[in-house]
């Protein structure tokens, strides 16, 4: 466990030196998103449009996207910004929502939780990967901040330590090509 960690914090100091859009990922895609929660088949689905380009030479970049057509149920439009701050990517939704996020070799994430009027919490996620194929593959999961499970592990070299689980509530992925630079 030790070496994980010591490996962990070689690797992670080089990666913050390297936050940035790749140019490749740049234009405009489209896909259908399919929609999971309870059962491991999709109860929905809905055609999403992705158009991401460089407003400031490595430092500002436009991620729009759009969840169905004007009209249609589910229709949404997601107009964010990704900043660069020194070597920390942001994603800015606006109205002060600032979501900090890391470029791992091919997949940009975010983590992050919200407490919503009811007293609930809940967890979020997601993750931009490029594919082998130069596609955009877009996840997006969360669950209930809740544990499940709470286990006390004891480890002779490391100490004592705690185990939390949590349940996934929902999923939702799509893969999206390239229609125009």
């Amino acid at each position: 466990m030790r070496s994980s960690f010591l490996l962990y914090l070689l690797f992670s100091g080089a990666l913050a030196f390297c936050q940035s859009i790749p140019s490749s990922w740049l234009g405009t895609y489209r896909g259908t998103m399919y929609l999971y929660s309870k059962s491991s088949n999709p109860y929905g689905e809905v055609p999403v449009q992705l158009v991401f380009k460089e407003l400031e030479k490595d430092a500002t970049w436009s991620f729009k996207m759009t969840y169905a057509s004007t009209g249609q149920p589910g229709y949404v439009v997601k107009d964010y910004r990704i900043e660069r701050l020194r070597d920390t990517l942001f994603m800015n939704e606006g109205e002060g929502i600032v979501l900090p996020m890391k470029l791992f070799g091919e997949c940009l994430m975010d983590f992050y939780s919200i407490k919503d009027s009811d007293v609930s919490e809940t967890y979020m996620g997601s993750q931009l990967c490029r594919t082998a194929k130069g596609f955009l593959e877009f996840k997006v999961f969360g669950g209930s901040l809740h544990p499940l499970s709470l286990k006390e592990i004891v480890d002779e070299q490391d100490g004592t330590f705690g185990l939390s689980t949590y349940n996934l509530g929902f999923y939702q992925t799509v893969v999206l090509k390239k229609v125009k630079k």
